[in-house]
This record gives structure tokens, sequence and C-alpha cells, in this order.
């Protein structure tokens, strides 16, 4: 596993990273790396010096209404090509960050997703929560939204202690 930033990405990797995003991710942009944000990091798996996985990491302080203010990975865009899927290969990501987060003291990891049996095998809750955040459409501030996302909410506390059943939790910025 490796971390890059975007700004440390050849133009080789650039290209082999939209290409994984656009496969794994119909209708992506072709012409930029992220959707809302970039990402602070990427954590990216490599077979041969190509880049065939991938998870974009923001970093950030969010507000829960039940725990305060938290710091938290975001995880975005979990991907990693047709040919190496079924091979563990997301969830040594999603161990990987878990691992860097923990040895960073932060303390939860975040994201917004549909399959929630892949990410409950891995730790996370699906927990009925209320986010505002910063709603963002093609590429400009819209407004600020406060909307039930019990539907795709997933967190793995790395403390023992946080609870986010029915909690309140602004996002201070998009969702990922």
């Amino acid at each position: 596993m490796e971390i890059k930033c975007d700004y440390d990405l050849s133009k080789k990797e650039h290209e082999e990273l939209l290409e994984l995003l656009m496969e794994s991710f119909p209708g992506y942009f072709k012409d930029r790396l992220y959707f809302k944000n970039i990402p602070a990091f990427r954590v990216l798996e490599r077979v041969k010096e190509r880049v065939i996985a991938h998870a974009g990491v923001d970093y950030r302080v969010i507000h829960s209404q039940k725990n305060g203010p938290l710091s938290i990975f975001g995880i975005v865009d979990l991907c990693v090509c047709k040919d190496h899927q079924n091979k563990g290969i997301a969830g040594k990501i999603i161990s990987f960050i878990k691992d860097l987060a923990q040895k960073k003291s932060i303390d939860a990891l975040v994201l917004f997703a549909d399959d929630h049996p892949f990410y409950l095998k891995h730790g996370f809750e699906n927990n009925s929560v209320t986010c505002r955040f910063l709603a963002i459409e093609d590429l400009s501030s819209v407004c600020v939204l406060e909307k039930d996302m019990s539907d795709c909410f997933m967190i793995r506390s790395l403390h023992t202690n946080l609870s986010f059943q029915n909690d309140h939790i602004d996002m201070l910025g998009p969702v990922f």
C-alpha cells in the first residue's frame, strides 16, 4: 500500500487512476480525479507498478451532537479493478486506513455507501443519523442541507465509548 497526494501523482499514475475510477464508477468525470473535492491523500495498491486499487481519504473534523467534535478520515471512491476483485484487496485498504487512523489518534472512519454488508464486515455501523453538509453541484457551492442519511452514512468508531444512533452530525463541509 502506498499513500499519495494528488500533487505528487505522475502523469502515468493520473491516467491509471482516472481509468480505474471511470471503470468503477460509470459516469465519473473524464477530466478530473475527484467528484466534489480533492482528497487529502489517496491509498493506492499496485501490481507490477500499475495502480489496481484506490481509496481517497478526506481528513477533517465533524461535529456530532452526541459526541462533540471528532477528527475523522472520510473514505471515498474505494475501488479495485475488475481483474483483481474478490481477492481481499478492498478489505486490506480499509485495514490500512484504520491502522493509520489509530496511529494518528483519529476518532473515527466515515463513509457514505450503498454496499452495507461489505462495510459491516469491516467494522462499520449503519446508524440512524441526520447530517448537515455543504451541497456542491458542478463545482459550485449551492446551499447547506440537512438530510436524513440513515440509508448511506457508515461510521467505524476507533474508540469504544462513541455512539452515533439517532445522532445529528454536522459534516462541516461537503459529503465525500
